[in-house]
């Protein structure tokens, strides 16, 4: 073959995309494609941070949450799931991607990705991994439908850390869902319709989840994290919160005592306010609705400055000179208890899974509202709860 040919040859060659052995570039392992998504990902979000604690004001805060890449990427983690259908890291990619489209509102992704791990995954060791990811998006698929999926996965799985991990998730569903969301089937992107449960339905959510967390203190207690950065015993601790909580956290329990220290070091406790109306802040400077719900805090501050009230921060930022910053540089005044980062001891044991978590309490110490974020709601119940301490209660 004159060279001319052999040539030309080559050139076919490499114009095709056939293979050629000389000049073959090395497959890349999805596994390190999927971290490299991972990396780029991770670093959009510490940039995103960093721009938001830079923010001049509240309205740039909005327009960079606006312009988040949440939705690029949950895009991108879907298409590399698809290329890879099948594959155990397919079932990564699929929760990485619901964790991106919950926060972008992503419906569709959402609901592929349920479809796609219970039409093909439904029995991989991996997917104990992905169920967490879809706790923050149930509006999205119905409660019965993820609700029904946790079942078949805890009833099917041969794998007994997926098995504990399905009954954690599904533990955590029925406690925290307060209304059942549900969506007009054959309806293109049809919004979730929400009904409040009947209080007899959420008194036997409660005693399922109950009996769900007993079965996961005494059969798995060694159930692994869901995922990386995690302590090894946080499914344990979390079920432990769980019970607290059904126990002593509900409304009309008395609020159990706490011992905290402040940024100052000083020593208090929450007994000490026995006989105030107390607003209760589980709060950090990273959490955005934190920070959004801090000029309402201060205007309660502000406006019940000559009331026996007393609103009281657990903050989970950092050490005390960490918070004392961070107090300082929003103009906070009011206690305190400086409880380290998300796996703090009073975090742990209140079982707050979110920030903020509220928690209204009446003089004598009651648990008498929660999680209410609304100021005019706020400073009308708190009227109603000063307004009980004034009048001498009857027997």
């Amino acid at each position: 073959m004159s060279s001319s040919i052999r040539i030309l040859a080559v050139l076919l060659v490499v114009a095709s995309g056939t293979p050629f052995s000389r000049a073959q570039a090395p497959a890349v392992d999805p596994r390190t494609e999927l971290a490299s998504i991972d990396a780029r990902r991770l670093a959009a979000d510490e940039l995103l941070r960093k721009r938001y604690d830079a923010a001049a004001d509240d309205d740039e805060r909005a327009r960079l949450v606006l312009a988040a890449p949440w939705n690029a990427f949950a895009d991108e983690y879907a298409v590399f799931a698809r290329v890879h259908a099948g594959s155990e890291v397919a079932v990564d990619a699929w929760a990485a991607a619901v964790e991106r489209a919950a926060l972008a509102s992503r419906v569709d992704v959402v609901r592929e990705a349920l479809d796609v791990l219970e039409r093909e995954h439904h029995a991989s060791p991996n997917l104990g991994r992905a169920l967490p990811a879809f706790a923050g998006a149930t509006w999205m698929i119905g409660t019965n439908r993820y609700e029904v999926f946790l079942r078949r996965v805890a009833t099917e799985t041969t794998q007994r850390a997926v098995r504990g991990l399905a009954l954690f998730a599904l533990a955590e569903a029925l406690l925290r869902t307060s209304e059942r969301y549900a969506f007009d089937e054959g309806v293109e992107n049809a919004a979730p319709r929400a009904t409040a449960f009947a209080d007899d339905e959420l008194a036997q959510r409660k005693q399922q989840c109950g009996a769900l967390c007993r079965t996961l203190a005494r059969d798995f207690a060694d159930t692994p994290p869901p995922r990386d950065g995690l302590p090894a015993d946080y499914v344990k601790r979390r079920v432990e919160g769980m019970l607290f909580e059904l126990e002593h956290l509900q409304l009309g329990m008395v609020a159990p005592d706490f011992d905290a220290t402040d940024e100052d070091g000083a020593s208090w406790s929450l007994a000490q306010y026995r006989g105030r109306v107390v607003l209760l802040s589980f709060w950090a400077e990273w959490c955005a609705p934190c920070m959004a719900l801090v000029p309402t805090e201060k205007q309660l501050v502000r406006r019940f400055a000559s009331e026996p009230f007393s609103l009281l921060g657990v903050n989970s930022d950092g050490d005390a000179a960490t918070v004392k910053q961070v107090l300082a540089r929003h103009g906070i005044t009011w206690r305190q208890a400086v409880d380290r980062d998300t796996s703090g001891a009073l975090a742990t044991r209140w079982n707050v899974h979110a920030w903020p978590t509220l928690y209204l309490l009446d003089a004598r110490g009651v648990i008498r509202a929660r999680d209410v974020r609304d100021e005019a709601e706020l400073a009308r119940t708190i009227e109603l709860l000063l307004a009980e301490l004034a009048t001498p209660r009857t027997r």
